[in-house]
């Protein structure tokens, strides 16, 4: 056996599969359709340079009928990646090319992107379905002894050929890794379209009812593209048996003229959580109210940035930055957070506790012992009407919260402060004034007398996120 041929795993042994691929590149099959279509799975294969694949596919081809020893000079079946392929109509030919791999390679650099790895995403046009259903059917019917029981889903995909071709290539070109089966943030999104054969679905429409409903035939007549996807192009192929496809479609595809060509290459990455434009806080105060103490967990999401991979020795330059501009406000633990991690920001934001210091003016002349009662009350639950104060803004509804302590520290006969922890998201300053009664119980029912707020500080979010970064 020619010692190319000693490497592949195909549907059967290579002399059996001599026959149908000779007849599929007869038909016009590229190196790589003809071999996933004689069932090869080994991405190494798919691998060898385009030089090396035509030189399989050639010995495949000249190999005599039953004979996997020795080849002839017949190069009837000579293909080039010139002639576009009637299977992937040249996605894995010229999309393939070095020439269209530098064209990615110059959009990196042009749009500045980095990363420490990426993923490829292809958009494919909806009639290679049909086509590669075709060249399926077309091997059954001549060599039913080989097919018999074969389906295009034991086919390599088209797809998965792509990514091993040109992934580990780009890798070199980008500087980047590459893993076919890891999931990267950053994606390289290619979307090819071929027009020559982009009518070829249509007589899905008429002959598949079932899939495409007769109202749903006239209401889009005039536009096709919004009935025929993918979901429903597939549906319609395993509707039609066998028989009734081949009557409708060429077996195997007719070949075309032109290549597929990809009208779209965009680079997408995926928001990067900054624990600081997509602002996000555990929770919000108003504009009147102080937070103290250790601060509120926040995080920016950056949306589709071009550098991602950000150290910490920078983040923490950024951080020192921003904290010597202001003497309003200042920042800590910053850091970058995976969208997990981002996630338990809002996880459980009714479960989370805060803490809070009121400043509280009193009708009536009080004492140091007229607060002590406020230490013996726990998990004061509290039924709270939307207030007035922001009704105009947000539903009218009731909802309950819980004081879980509190206790007060006299100041004079008409101002004490008011410590307290509260379930997240209590309306403090309507727990103290009452809000016309619509907080009840409130401090002023509590305490049989009116009492109103003058200040208002957020002592603690207790939150324990992001992890504490050590200085």
């Amino acid at each position: 056996m020619a010692e190319e041929l000693k490497q592949l795993k195909l549907f059967s042994d290579v002399a059996a599969m001599l026959a149908p691929a000779r007849s599929l590149r007869e038909a016009g099959c590229c190196p790589c359709c003809l071999l996933r279509f004689l069932g090869e799975k080994d991405c190494h294969i798919y691998q060898k340079s385009a030089e090396e694949l035509q030189t399989v596919a050639h010995i495949l081809c000249n190999q005599p009928q039953g004979n996997a020893d020795s080849a002839t000079g017949d190069n009837k079946c000579v293909n080039t990646d010139d002639i576009p392929c009637i299977a992937c109509l040249g996605i894995l030919q010229h999309g393939c090319s070095e020439e269209f791999l530098d064209r990615i390679q110059s959009k990196m650099e042009e749009e500045c992107y980095k990363s420490q790895l990426f993923s490829l995403s292809l958009m494919t046009p909806i009639q290679l379905l049909v086509r590669e259903h075709a060249v399926m059917l077309f091997l059954r019917e001549r060599f039913s002894d080989l097919y018999t029981g074969q389906s295009i889903d034991k086919v390599t995909s088209m797809k998965d050929v792509y990514k091993w071709r040109c992934g580990p290539r780009l890798k070199d070109k980008l500087n980047m890794e590459y893993h076919h089966q890891v999931e990267s943030p950053f994606l390289i999104q290619l979307m090819f379209e071929h027009k020559e054969t982009e009518t070829e679905c249509s007589f899905l429409i008429s002959a598949c009812p079932k899939v495409f409903p007769t109202n749903s035939r006239k209401r889009k007549r005039d536009s096709e593209q919004t009935v025929l996807n993918r979901t429903s192009v597939t549906r319609a192929i395993s509707s039609l048996s066998e028989s009734k496809f081949m009557s409708l479609v060429r077996c195997p595809p007719e070949k075309v003229d032109t290549m597929c060509r990809c009208q779209e290459l965009t680079c997408y990455h995926e928001a990067v959580f900054v624990a600081e434009y997509r602002f996000s806080s555990a929770g919000r105060e108003d504009v009147d109210v102080r937070t103290l103490g250790r601060g509120r967990p926040f995080l920016v999401e950056l949306i589709q940035p071009h550098i991602s991979d950000v150290p910490p020795d920078k983040m923490k330059l950024l951080q020192q930055e921003i904290n010597s501009g202001t003497t309003d406000i200042a920042i800590r633990d910053l850091q970058v957070v995976s969208r997990e991690e981002s996630g338990k920001l809002k996880v459980g934001e009714t479960e989370k506790t805060k803490s809070y210091s009121a400043l509280v003016r009193v009708e009536k002349p009080i004492q140091p012992d007229d607060l002590k009662f406020l230490e013996e009350i726990t998990d004061l639950t509290l039924a709270q009407k939307t207030p007035i104060r922001v009704i105009h803004r947000r539903p009218l509804a009731s909802r309950d919260r819980v004081i879980h302590n509190m206790s007060g520290e006299y100041i004079d006969s008409q101002h004490f402060r008011l410590h307290l922890k509260t379930q997240a998201g209590t309306y403090i300053k309507e727990f103290v004034h009452g809000d016309f009664g619509r907080t009840q119980p409130s401090l002023s029912t509590l305490m049989h007398m009116d009492t109103d707020i003058l200040e208002l500080d957020v002592e603690s979010v207790d939150v324990d996120w992001p992890k504490t970064i050590d200085e």
